[in-house]
This record gives C-alpha cells, structure tokens and sequence, in this order.
C-alpha cells in the first residue's frame, strides 16, 4: 500500500516537473513558435512564386528545393521540438526520440547543403560567366544527390540521441528525457559525431564568406569598368559637341543619346553597395544559426549532469542556443525573397488578385 501511495507521489511530481518546465521553456517555445510562423508563411510565398511566375533556371530551382526543405522542418521539426520540451520528464518513447532527431538533422543538413551550392551558382554566374552554367537537368541531379545523401549522413544521429533518465528529488533517477547521451556519463560517439559535424560547418562557412567576398569584388570591378566607360563615353561626345558646333544634327544628336544612353549604363550596372548588403545578411544569417546551435551542444555535452545541475535560466540558454538552427529556415525565404525585385512585384500582384473578389464584393453590396 506504502509503495503504491510512493508511485502515485512520484507520479505527481513528475506531472508538477513538466508543466514546471513549460513554464520555464516558455521563451524557448515563444521563439519556435515565431519561426515556426515566420519560416512557413514565407517558404510557402516563396514556393509558390518561384515555381509559377518565375523562369525554370538552376538558380530557381535550388531557391524552390531551399524553401520546401525551410518548410517541411517548420511544419514538422519544429513542433516535435515543441512536444519534447512539453515532456521534460515524461518522454518515454525511446525510438520516436531518436527518429525525430534524425528528421531534424536530415531537413537541416540538406538546407544547408542547398544554401552552400546556391553561393556555388552564383559564383560560376557572376565571377566566371564564360564557363557553363549549373542547367536545371543538373540542379535536378544536385538535389536528388543531396537527398540521398543526407538520408545517409543522418544515420549517426539516431545513435548519439535518446531516452535519458533523470533525476527526481524523493523519487529518485525516474524521470526521461529526450536528449544528447552526455559524453561524460556515457560513450565518446556524442563529441566524436557533433565535433565532425562542427568542423565540416566551420569549413563550409569559411568557404561561403570567401564566395562572397570573391562575388563582391567582380561586382564591384564591374561596376568600376562601366563607371569608366561612361566617363569615356561623356568625354567622347563632349569633343564631339566642341568641334562641331556649326553641325547642328551633330549637336542635337549627342545631346539626345547622351541621356538615353547614361540610362542604360545606370540601368545595367550592379549596385555593389546592396550587393554585398545581401551576401552580408546570407553569411550573418549561417553564423547566428549554426555557431550557437554548437555552443549549446558542446555545453550540454561537456558538462556532467548538466539537465540537474543547470539552473533554469541556464537550461532556457542552452535551449535557444540549441534551437538556433531555426533561424535559418525562417530567415531564408525573406532573404532570398524580399530582396528580389521580381518577387516583390509578384507578391504584391498575388495580394491583389487576392483581394480583388472582396473588392467587388464590397462595390455590389454599396
């Protein structure tokens, strides 16, 4: 009897410690759920208007797979995130942890994979535009590569996570968690995996920024060479306006393309100041979603016992350094959305449309 009233006791404060833990998470949660909005309202815009209202190109194709990928791991990744931390000390389902674990690193390696050849596309198009570019047959293939790729990269995953137990005062170590397996309490696989993982990222991340940088300085050679052009060009038809001012066709016909003309240099030339705004943004936006998610990892790895010993402000850190990984995909589709003019033009003439039927609606009822 004793011992049933003792489970029953445990029981309670187990029920007690999770929705203390809600309470504790709820910044955590809040920001998942924000990214969570965020990443599926702009993936799904995204999807949408690059797969319908623009031209089929390899570029096109990688923004189209980047979104769906941003979408799927805000529509599934994310919410099962939210389930295990609503299940602090009662997640007893030892296989589902480890196959959520393994979905989040397959729909987060393969963003990253897409987002890393994106910079590749861009490099061959803008630094080396005589060699042949990425064709969408092939972009197909990339992807379909990736995919496959990922599906087998992913695996250790399944293995350096899983139903932990946890300590419970008066109860003893009843409690279970979803979560790392600690290096310290456990086997070396944990810091072997993530530290591979880490260094594979830090690589990938050096080489973007080198991209960029090196996309960066063709602009601005490009936008250079057409500034002299112009000046040439201005210089040219100033003689020309000098020593034939008795031609009065000559006059008015260097008076006349000369405007036209500047115009078009203006119109083709590349801003390199938004240019490298935009591959600024990308590279800040890969920094804070992965340098912190590994942080968290190896602080959480590192520290012995760290779920008991960590106070709760600690614990809500290391979550949200853990769950930064998020930003990316709720960030991406605005990057490489927003700061096209095509697609904004797009976006604003789906609105209207949309809004068009209320519209009527409302002029027939007046």
């Amino acid at each position: 009897m004793e011992q049933s009233n003792s489970v029953n006791v445990c029981v309670s404060v187990l029920e007690e410690l999770n929705t203390k833990m809600v309470d504790v998470y709820f910044p955590v949660i809040t920001y998942l759920g924000i990214s969570m909005a965020l990443g599926t309202i702009g993936n799904c815009f995204v999807s949408y208007i690059y797969y319908y209202k623009f031209d089929a190109t390899a570029t096109h194709m990688f923004i189209i797979a980047l979104s769906v990928c941003d979408f799927l791991t805000c529509i599934i990744c994310i919410p099962m995130d939210v389930v295990i931390l609503h299940f602090s000390y009662t997640f007893h389902n030892d296989a589902a942890c480890r196959v959520i674990r393994y979905v989040v690193a397959v729909a987060v390696i393969n963003s990253a994979l897409i987002v890393f050849v994106i910079a590749v596309d861009r490099y061959i198009l803008i630094c080396r535009p005589l060699k042949q570019n990425i064709s969408v047959r092939n972009s197909k293939k990339i992807l379909a590569f990736f995919t496959i790729f990922t599906l087998i990269v992913s695996i250790p995953a399944i293995f350096v996570h899983g139903k932990q137990n946890k300590m419970v005062k008066r109860c003893g170590n009843i409690g279970k968690e979803c979560s790392l397996i600690p290096y310290i309490n456990g086997t070396i696989y944990s810091l072997a995996y993530y530290s591979f993982v880490s260094t594979v990222c830090c690589c990938m991340l050096i080489i973007l920024l080198i991209i960029y940088l090196l996309i960066g300085m063709r602009i601005w050679k490009i936008y250079k060479a057409k500034k002299i052009k112009a000046i040439q060009f201005r210089e040219t038809f100033t003689t020309r306006t000098i020593t034939k001012l008795e031609d009065q066709f000559t006059d008015s016909r260097s008076s006349v393309m000369q405007p036209s003309t500047f115009a078009h240099l203006k119109k083709q030339s590349m801003p390199p100041a938004r240019s490298n705004l935009i591959f600024f943004i990308i590279t800040l936006v890969w920094i804070i979603a992965y340098i912190p998610h590994f942080g968290g990892v190896f602080w959480m790895l590192l520290v012995k016992d760290f779920e008991v010993v960590a106070s709760d402000k600690e614990l809500v850190i290391n979550k949200l350094l853990t769950y930064s990984l998020y930003l990316s995909s709720a960030l991406n589709p605005y990057i490489y959305g927003l700061f096209n003019r095509q697609f904004r033009n797009e976006l604003l003439a789906l609105f209207r449309n949309l809004f068009k039927p209320c519209n009527k609606k409302n002029i027939e009822i007046r």
